[in-house]
């Protein structure tokens, strides 16, 4: 039986539990400038239907890559979920993804949310967004109210205290370092 994304979580009587899981905290830098910038400059729902539209085709290719289609001809009940799926949850410039491990390959599940971050920091950077992220492993809970577990507080603590930043991303768009 297949299991959908929204209930990775969940036991059998529909209870969220704890699952061990990769979870992954990423950030857009500069973005919360960007967005203080933009409603001190009346541009804030302008700036909110450009990043929302970005952030739902983003969510939808990735839900599509990760069920194993490579296209939008492709139709998901010819596929199986590979590695089982992921939650994910995005709030202001921040995403969170859980990734339980279900299948017992641990090492391709890692693999997995590698590939995944990579084509999400592309998509992001070819929009002019850079994000940098942690990741970290433990037991993970996730549903729509709720993201609790240690994974959580420590990839926020990498993202926050740990991963670098590179030296082009904290100047303005087409400024270049000296």
């Amino acid at each position: 039986m297949k299991i959908r994304d929204d209930q990775l979580y969940l036991d059998g009587d529909g209870k969220t539990v704890m699952r061990p899981s990769y979870c992954l905290f990423m950030d857009v830098l500069g973005f919360s400038d960007e967005m203080k910038d933009a409603y001190a400059e009346g541009r804030g729902e302008a700036l909110f239907n450009d990043f929302s539209s970005f952030i739902s085709s983003l969510v939808h290719h990735m839900e599509r890559v990760r069920r194993g289609m490579s296209s939008e001809t492709d139709r998901e009940e010819e596929f199986e979920n590979r590695f089982v799926g992921w939650v994910q949850k995005v709030f202001t410039d921040n995403i969170v993804i859980g990734l339980p491990m279900r299948s017992g390959e641990t090492e391709n599940e890692f693999g997995h949310i590698l590939m995944s971050v990579i084509e999400f920091q592309l998509k992001f950077a070819l929009r002019g967004y850079f994000v940098r992220g942690g990741l970290d492993f433990g037991d993970l809970a996730m549903d729509d109210s709720l993201v609790f577990g240690l994974p959580i507080l420590e990839a926020h603590r990498l993202e926050c205290s740990v991963a670098k930043v590179p030296p082009n991303c904290l100047l303005g768009y087409g400024e270049q370092t000296r």
